[in-house]
């Protein structure tokens, strides 16, 4: 029982490793792989939210408006978001993301579809090997599937949730 436990957490880990992957991906695509988890939160409150003022922004997030003035300038330069006036009242501005923006704050979501990807093409039998890397069973229905993962995710924040998932485990077996 606990070897069976011990090989799931590590189908788990590297499912986990892969996904991050992904989602690096998608950010070094972007052209910011240093982006932090706290920007990629406020990207996809603004997502969320659709019609979102800096007033509005500044409430959600529990922030003052100068500082959500300096995040939003942030992302502007990033070329993240950008302002748009409402058609309504000239006074109200809204924030509003580019298509930059959108692959950020949808990044967990697309990298769970190319990480699906990833495995679909994998068939069971066939191996998914690249270069210095070596491939990692993961199950599927009775048969296995051997697909690779690196051992170190590429970003920095993920390389941090890795590592508290895994103290937080072996805590909770002892």
């Amino acid at each position: 029982m606990r070897e069976r436990e011990e090989e799931l957490f590590e189908v788990l880990e590297n499912l986990l490793r892969l996904r991050n992957q992904c989602s690096c991906t998608i950010f070094s695509e972007c052209g910011l792989s240093d982006i932090t988890v706290k920007q990629i939160a406020y990207l996809k409150t603004i997502d969320e939210q659709g019609d979102v003022t800096f007033s509005r922004l500044a409430e959600i997030t529990r922030n003052s408006k100068p500082t959500i003035t300096e995040m939003v300038n942030k992302f502007v330069r990033m070329e993240c978001v950008y302002r748009e006036p409402s058609p309504d009242d000239g006074r109200i501005i809204y924030i509003r993301l580019t298509e930059k923006g959108k692959k950020i704050a949808q990044a967990e979501h697309l990298a769970l579809r190319r990480m699906m990807l990833l495995l679909m093409e994998s068939r069971p039998g066939t191996p998914h090997r690249a270069a210095g890397k070596s491939p990692v069973t993961l199950p599927e229905r009775p048969e296995t599937k051997n697909c690779t993962i690196p051992r170190e995710p590429l970003c920095k924040h993920h390389k941090l949730r890795i590592q508290m998932r895994r103290s937080s485990y072996r805590s909770s077996r002892l």
